[in-house]
């Protein structure tokens, strides 16, 4: 994994985003689950390419993926600190967004 990181200024608080390789990552506070954003999918090839605009966001933990299209990052750094249940509370909010490469929600 890349050392780069991205620091993303939310009020008083600086959101810190490693880099790894085409994705941004950041990490809940004990490292159990992670957030990972892809600004473009298209750039993985035609097979892998996401939903829509290529964007996603994914909620990350244990080899599983729920992934909705587009940039979710704000919302994210707002419900990362309230844990695994406040992000996957985001997530079950948009069933219009989920992208098709997605984990199904019952799998959780």
């Amino acid at each position: 994994m890349s050392d780069s990181i991205s620091r993303r200024s939310r009020g008083a608080t600086a959101i810190a985003w490693k880099m790894n390789g085409l994705n941004s990552l950041l990490y809940s506070n004990d490292e159990s689950f992670y957030i990972s954003y892809n600004i473009s999918t298209a750039r993985l090839g035609h097979f892998f390419a996401g939903d829509g605009t290529g964007e996603e966001t994914a909620l990350c933990r244990d080899g599983e993926y729920f992934i909705l299209n587009g940039d979710h990052r704000a919302k994210y750094e707002s419900l990362i600190g309230g844990g695994w249940e406040a992000c996957m509370g985001y997530f079950k909010q948009h069933p219009d967004e989920v992208s098709s490469w997605s984990n199904k929600v019952d799998e959780a």
